[in-house]
């Protein structure tokens, strides 16, 4: 019998070790209820035992869901090490660009604060069902053709991937390296029509101390610089190729930053991890 792995994490270790004080892997978490600092594994944090375990659907191998995010995970820690954490300009084809996308919407749709809304057993069946077929997709187009995948699941893909005209990457830096990390991932940001409807805006993705993707939904840049808290330039569509996307990096001013950590903060469930250097 092989060994099963247990701790399912919902927010992945190659992100929380980019947080890593020392050599054992360890962060420095911010309980959020008792405002007490102390330093934890990245093995035993954001994650839920068994979380992604069924044996409803994979009676012969409960973990394959856990497997086939693993798999998912690896295609997009190498994108991100090889070009998110360490360029800042750099292109990357559209295939992963379309792969990063929906692996960001996918994340929202695994997260432990997503699975608890599925109350009774046949809601958690119907949350672990779509999220198999999911994780096998690499693009909102796999996803719409994926008969499988419920109708009311590819509204949300379509609308945390695609937005109602489209969303981009823009890739943001902290000088020095100060984006926290909650266990809310991602935080959106919301603008508000009149009769107060919220539209969305953006979506933030710490993945280092020092950046962080945001997931613009394209227009943004036309709302007012106090309604977005970052300058415009960070929304502005990064030009694209046939099959190519040309991605420059941009710093944020510490007012900008400081405005990212506090919604990241108030959004946190049990806590945050702070970066190396402190905020």
């Amino acid at each position: 019998m092989k060994n099963e792995p247990v701790k399912h994490h919902y927010i992945p270790q190659f992100i929380l070790r980019n947080y890593a004080v020392n050599t054992s892997g360890q962060v420095i978490f911010l309980d959020k209820a008792t405002g007490k600092e102390r330093l934890l594994d990245t093995r035993s944090i954001f994650m839920a035992r068994n979380l992604y375990r069924d044996e409803e659907d994979f009676p012969d191998n409960p973990v394959q869901i856990e497997e086939d995010l693993a798999r998912y995970e690896r295609q997009i820690s190498q994108l991100l090490r090889t070009r998110f954490l360490s360029d800042y300009d750099f292109t990357i084809s559209r295939d992963d660009a379309e792969a990063l996308k929906l692996f960001l919407a996918i994340m929202g749709f695994r997260a432990l604060r997503t699975s608890v809304s599925f109350t009774g057993r046949n809601a958690v069946d119907y949350w672990k069902r779509n999220l198999s077929l999911l994780v096998n997709c690499r693009s909102l187009q796999d996803v719409l053709a994926q008969d499988g995948i419920d109708g009311a699941i590819k509204v949300f893909m379509m609308r945390d991937a695609w937005g109602l005209t489209g969303r981009f990457i823009s890739v943001v830096e902290s000088p020095a390296g100060e984006f926290i990390l909650s266990d809310a991932y991602p935080v959106d940001f919301f603008g508000y029509l009149p009769n107060n409807i919220p539209m969305p805006m953006y979506s933030f993705f710490p993945i280092s101390p020092q950046r962080a993707i945001i997931l613009a939904c394209k227009g943004v840049q036309a709302a007012p610089r106090d309604v977005l808290q970052v300058r415009k330039l960070v929304f502005y569509e990064p030009p694209c190729k046939e099959e190519s996307i040309k991605i420059r990096v941009k710093k944020l001013f510490p007012e900008e930053i400081q405005y990212l950590n506090s919604a990241v903060l108030k959004e946190a469930n049990q806590g945050c991890i702070l970066p190396p250097g402190g905020v």
